[in-house]
């Protein structure tokens, strides 16, 4: 609760102000000071877990490939359930992007369906996510590593 608000008409409710920030080191200390937005909540990164379901929130209305995940070993531990290829979309993608953020594996997967237009197929394939994973971390030219 912010300073000045404590003192609402009665019968109303406090106005209480939530805020977020990926930069919060960048924020005005006037912000920050006791009475202000004082309190922080910091999330961290995603588990593979976290990241699975993330994903599968994403790839859930993307044309993928039916046969994505044939070739995994039996019995493998995706962590998610649905559709079977977006569950394989989503299990393998989460074991190759640790340390991503939510943001960035929704952009695993803008980059992967715009990699497949491209290349004019009306599906994506594991290629391309795996590619749009590398896109995201390293830039569009790789030169990052």
């Amino acid at each position: 609760e912010l300073d000045g608000f404590l003192t609402t008409p009665a019968g109303e409710p406090p106005v209480v102000t939530l805020a977020a920030t990926n930069r919060a080191d960048a924020l005005d200390p006037a912000l920050t000071r006791p009475g202000r937005l004082s309190r922080r909540v910091t999330c961290g990164l995603p588990s593979r877990a976290g990241r699975a379901s993330i994903l599968e929130l994403y790839l859930a209305d993307v044309a993928l490939e039916k046969d994505l995940g044939r070739g995994l070993p039996l019995g493998l531990d995706l962590g998610v359930a649905g559709r079977p290829e977006a569950e394989a979309a989503a299990g393998l993608l989460a074991l190759a992007t640790p340390g991503f953020s939510g943001a960035e594996l929704a952009s695993v997967v803008s980059e992967a369906g715009l990699l497949a237009r491209r290349a004019g197929q009306e599906c994506i394939g594991l290629a391309e996510l795996l590619e749009g994973a590398r896109r995201t971390r390293f830039g569009v030219s790789g030169a990052g590593g």
